[in-house]
């Protein structure tokens, strides 16, 4: 008789030393999971590229892909960060652009004991898988790493597979708000025109983003013009026509020949999707291959 109260005496305490080990778990568990807030949005995609999204607490404003980073608060302006504001989300970890800032909050946050990885982002292939590998390493994804610079290397190779004959003369315009601007040499845009097998006719001309007078486009006779644009819809042409009439006389112009461009794929250097995005112009670059 004793035994067995004695045993229905210690169901109940084994039941409630099962749910406290189980609560003692889940908080060791959620104290090595580190909390990362990401800062540019190539370092956001890359980090989610690499299978750590669900480690991410917070990105800048310029983080929009992949869709599941809208759910998530915003530290701000990736050049404009303040200390308070980043802390407030209580993060392990920022990784970030060689571009966040500024300075000053970055030296206050590493004072911290915040751990803060800066990437560079030029704008090349080179520095996007040497940033993969980068971040792959901070994550503890290095398998992850390799196969996606597997899979980036698989469509530019795709894409090179394509090209035919002479290479398109190419102009990228940025068209989000006021006068259109030109990408030059030394910018992503560039780099993509250039891995999809074009020629950016304005990178012999100037650096970075420009606005450009109807001469100079005229000047530079574009077969195909790149108009940036938040959605894969058809480009607004008219638009674009309207601010920048030359256009309508170029190659481009008259055989009608505008191509849309994702603008996030622009910003913050490259991302883990430029090997689709090449692969993609390609395709409109060399459409009999």
């Amino acid at each position: 008789m004793d035994t067995l109260r004695k045993s229905q005496w210690l169901k109940p305490l084994r039941s409630v030393t099962a749910a406290i080990s189980l609560a003692m778990m889940t908080v060791a568990q959620a104290a090595e999971t580190p909390r990362i807030v990401t800062v540019g949005s190539s370092v956001t995609e890359l980090v989610y590229a690499l299978g750590a999204g669900e480690q991410v607490v917070a990105v800048d404003v310029t983080s929009q892909q992949p869709a599941a980073v809208h759910e998530l608060p915003k530290v701000g302006y990736h050049r404009a960060l303040s200390t308070e504001g980043v802390l407030s989300l209580r993060p392990d970890r920022v990784i970030g652009s060689d571009e966040m800032g500024p300075p000053p909050v970055i030296k206050q946050l590493q004072a911290t004991a915040v751990t803060v990885d800066i990437l560079t982002t030029d704008a090349s292939l080179e520095n996007l898988y040497q940033r993969i590998e980068t971040t792959a390493e901070l994550l503890n994804k290095s398998q992850e790493g390799s196969q996606l610079q597997a899979k980036i290397q698989q469509d530019i190779d795709a894409a090179k597979a394509r090209f035919r004959g002479e290479k398109p003369r190419v102009l990228l315009f940025l068209s989000h708000n006021g006068t259109p601007m030109v990408a030059g040499a030394e910018t992503t845009a560039d780099t993509l025109i250039q891995l999809a097998g074009g020629t950016n006719v304005a990178a012999s001309h100037f650096e970075r983003f420009r606005q450009v007078s109807d001469e100079a486009i005229l000047s530079m006779r574009p077969d195909l013009i790149l108009i940036t644009q938040s959605s894969p819809e058809a480009p607004d042409e008219s638009r674009i026509l309207a601010m920048q009439p030359g256009l309508a006389m170029t190659p481009a112009g008259t055989n009608k020949r505008f191509v849309p461009v994702d603008g996030t794929l622009l910003v913050g250097g490259l991302g883990p999707r430029v090997g689709e995005a090449a692969l993609a112009l390609a395709t409109e670059f060399y459409p009999e291959s």
